[in-house]
């Protein structure tokens, strides 16, 4: 449950680190109504939060004490970080690319950098935004209509290219694991 905490942490570690550079370009190049002082509270409070949940090392969740779990990933080689920390890179570009192929197969006239940075922000508006994993199409469609019709791309074609993310990267893996698990039977035990 552990390793797969930290690959979900990576994950969100790529989002963020690629976001905020995207987010950057994205604000420097477009005219963007952003309310600076309501931002900068509501990460100051995020990270005080943070701090002092990490600093007290008895707080325990369901049982298990945060000191128990950072001694656990302690023991953890850092190749195995940095493997992790690589994987996370390889399957945040491949879905990146993937939007931008799909932008493109829907005619959408937008240079491969600008296409890049609006993703990147899209990712991490999307990412931040807590939600219930079903209900995070909606929370990126609904992101990806703002930006992208702020770069000038009708939300019709936007809506669509979400929804097909969805049903390539959720909704059909989904299905054949489906399948794979109403077929499979467990082994008979061998009795003595």
């Amino acid at each position: 449950m552990l390793l797969n905490f930290l690959g979900n942490m990576m994950q969100m570690l790529i989002t963020v680190l690629l976001g905020v550079i995207g987010l950057y370009l994205f604000i420097t190049k477009y005219e963007v109504d952003i309310n600076y002082y309501k931002s900068i509270r509501f990460l100051g409070i995020l990270l005080i939060i943070s701090f002092f949940g990490l600093k007290n090392k008895k707080l325990t969740i369901k049982g298990v004490s945060i000191e128990k779990v950072l001694t656990f990933f302690k023991k953890i080689p850092f190749k195995n970080y940095l493997s992790c920390f690589v994987f996370s890179l390889i399957r945040y570009l491949i879905f990146s690319f993937q939007f931008y192929f799909l932008l493109q197969l829907f005619g959408v006239e937008v240079s491969y950098k600008n296409a890049m940075i609006v993703i990147s922000s899209m990712y991490l508006l999307a990412s931040i935004v807590p939600s219930i994993f079903i209900f995070d199409v909606v929370i990126k469609g609904s992101v990806a209509v703002y930006l992208f019709s702020i770069v000038g791309v009708n939300e019709l074609t936007t809506l669509s290219i979400v929804t097909c993310m969805w049903l390539l990267n959720f909704v059909i893996p989904s299905l054949l694991g489906s399948v794979f698990v109403l077929k499979f039977k467990l082994p008979k035990s061998v009795e003595s």
